[in-house]
């Protein structure tokens, strides 16, 4: 890892490396393959235990054992979740009675319409209904963070990478959908990357030199290395150890520091600061903290490579999607 980024050629390069982690939200990786049957799958008996679908099963001589459902958008925005949706219903679960056919007419990513068909399945009546409200809940909550991701990302510079936070519902289906809307991945988990927040360093008193003494013998760093500051004083100590230790234990491994709470005006003197006092082409900033959309372009101007805000997943309206059997 630490080769491979030795050997990109900018900051941008580098920052999607390790902050825009692809496959770690991709159907071709087991770990969110699984996690998306998972939710899935525990949505579905949710709805059906213990006594099923009363409703259907109440009505279900009357009802023909085939249909078809078409999923529309009731609005404007960037479609997400019909990949997870292809690879689910295509499967065929035991809980279904029957096979279960979903053909897209998008791709994720793509930019949807008022009125626009979206999808076809077909399949078992009883099924269909059954999977109703699972369905339209994934696009629903994919496609509304995927618009919302889009649109920050739309008001900042290309050279600034929007990211989400672990403050998810959903965990790795918020976080996929947050890269549909092109942005980044940030840590998928516990074990992908240090990150030194607050509490770890009130438990080490904020002793910085014992902080990066510790780092440096870590066995494991993980795709990279951030360490959290809320003072440019912090700041301006993280980055003097990070220097001192580097040649000894950090050697190509890039720094991240985030600036919590900050406003940006502050971050922006702090790195004015830190560029006139160091040598800053290994280290990396990014601002967290109150960021909006009424103020994202303000930070993004300060000069940090990555802007994470926990309310693209947390706040992001859903997108009006329905599913109408024919």
């Amino acid at each position: 890892m630490r080769t491979q980024i030795a050997e990109l050629k900018n900051r941008g390069e580098v920052v999607r490396s390790t902050h825009a982690f692809g496959f770690g939200v991709s159907l071709d990786n087991p770990i969110y393959a699984k996690a998306v049957v998972d939710f899935f799958t525990s949505s579905v008996l949710q709805d059906i235990y213990p006594g099923g679908d009363i409703s259907t099963i109440a009505l279900e001589r009357f009802i023909p054992k085939k249909a078809k459902a078409v999923i529309v958008s009731k609005c404007a925005g960037i479609a997400a979740g019909f990949e997870e949706a292809e690879f689910l219903l295509e499967k065929s679960f035991p809980f279904f009675r029957n096979k279960i056919s979903f053909k897209s007419q998008i791709k994720d990513g793509q930019k949807i319409k008022v009125g626009q068909e979206l999808a076809v399945i077909n399949g078992s009546a009883r099924d269909l209904l059954v999977l109703e409200r699972t369905i339209l809940n994934m696009f629903q909550r994919m496609s509304g963070i995927a618009t919302l991701t889009a649109e920050y990302v739309r008001r900042v510079p290309r050279n600034v990478l929007i990211t989400p936070t672990r403050k998810t519902l959903w965990g790795l289906l918020d976080k996929k959908a947050v890269t549909v809307g092109g942005g980044g991945t940030h840590r998928l988990n516990l074990s992908d990357a240090i990150l030194i927040k607050d509490n770890h360093l009130k438990l080490l008193r904020g002793d910085m030199g014992l902080l990066f003494g510790s780092l440096a013998k870590a066995k494991n760093i993980g795709r990279f290395l951030e360490v959290e500051v809320g003072t440019a004083t912090q700041a301006r100590k993280a980055v003097s150890y990070y220097e001192k230790v580097c040649g000894k234990g950090l050697k190509g491994v890039p720094l991240y520091l985030m600036f919590d709470n900050f406003k940006a005006t502050d971050i922006k003197r702090t790195l004015s600061l830190l560029m006139k006092s160091f040598n800053c082409d290994n280290i990396y900033f990014e601002a967290s903290g109150g960021i909006n959309l009424n103020n994202v372009r303000e930070y993004a101007q300060t000069g940090v490579d990555i802007i994470s805000c926990g309310a693209i997943t947390h706040s992001a309206p859903s997108l009006d999607i329905s599913l109408e059997l024919m």
